[in-house]
């Protein structure tokens, strides 16, 4: 088993999700804002970009569930262990020894597949038209409006500060596509699972597309 530590940073205290401002956290009973899945999810992939190396960032797979919350400044700690040739397991603890959140990541043997046809460009709702938060709103199988744009890693590293790798921008990025597509109020990231399918370089334009899978 391999550790590593960081010190947590709640890069999102002025974003929408209030649930990252102190004053919205503590009337939910928090101890203060919490700290984006985003970010916990970044230092939980250190490791494994380490262990794994391209071969993951190309076409690698990995599930986190966040348990606890995480709060800003805190020093948290990474546990790893190769359970494979291919495959991780992930353990993040709080300074103490609460453990916050558990991943499994890997490498599958075969590279996973997609049908571009499935995710058609649509556009983004207007604000006040977006989705609300009801499994009515949004039945399996609907397309969400899409996110363009261009990476751009230098207002990237501005956004979420030094400690966030960019495997982890994929992820943000999925949490501003439900934003700009369902009208959510102080919400709390939970759990999340990925797929690679190619690496996403600086100066890329991209289109991110989503459709409803489940509820």
């Amino acid at each position: 088993m391999t550790t590593v530590t960081f010190t947590a940073r709640n890069y999102a205290s002025e974003h929408a999700n209030k649930i990252h401002s102190d004053e919205t956290a503590r009337r939910y009973g928090f101890g203060g804002a919490l700290v984006p899945g985003v970010a916990v999810y970044s230092y939980m992939i250190e490791p494994v970009v380490s262990a794994l190396g391209e071969a993951w960032l190309l076409r690698g797979a990995v599930s986190v569930k966040f348990l606890k919350p995480v709060y800003d400044g805190s020093e948290v700690t990474v546990r790893s262990e190769l359970t494979g040739p291919s495959t991780m397991h992930l353990e993040l603890y709080d300074p103490g020894q609460v453990l916050c959140a558990v991943g499994e990541a890997s490498v599958p043997s075969a590279a996973a597949s997609i049908l571009l046809a499935d995710y058609p460009l649509q556009n983004l709702p207007e604000p006040e038209a977006r989705r609300q938060p009801l499994a009515s709103a949004a039945p399996v199988g609907d397309v969400f409006g899409s996110l363009q744009g261009v990476l751009d890693l230098e207002k990237v590293g501005a956004a979420f500060g030094p400690t966030v790798r960019k495997p982890a921008l994929l992820l943000a990025l999925a949490n501003d596509l439900v934003a700009g597509n369902v009208a959510l109020g102080p919400w709390i990231h939970t759990e999340s699972s990925l797929t690679h399918f190619g690496l996403l370089n600086d100066g890329e334009p991209f289109s991110l597309r989503g459709r409803v899978a489940d509820h």
